[in-house]
């Protein structure tokens, strides 16, 4: 018997689901003319550009980014935005 798993579209989301389920069979069903989602990168003069608007993926466990990192390669990023509120400027977060 021939199993099948479909999946709705191809991106960060599903990929694990794909590699971890014991079928062999995949069909992906994609409405755009790329796969990877919102996280689409294209090819610019030599500059990979986000399709869709940056992104920022986040996670503190290893095994998590030695995963993703097989796919492509994340820069570093720490995200600190800064909120000025009645002329005081407040980092988030506050520690």
């Amino acid at each position: 018997m021939i199993i099948w798993l479909l999946v709705p579209d191809f991106s960060v989301q599903s990929l694990p689901m794909k590699q971890h389920c014991a079928v062999k069979h995949v069909k992906v069903i994609e409405k755009r003319d790329h796969i990877a989602g919102n996280i689409y990168t294209k090819e610019v003069d030599g500059i990979q550009v986000h399709q869709y608007g940056a992104h920022i993926f986040h996670t503190s466990d290893k095994q998590i980014w030695e995963y993703v990192n097989q796919f492509a390669e994340f820069n570093r990023y720490t995200n600190s935005p800064v909120a000025n509120y009645k002329d005081i400027c407040i980092t988030y977060p506050s520690i």
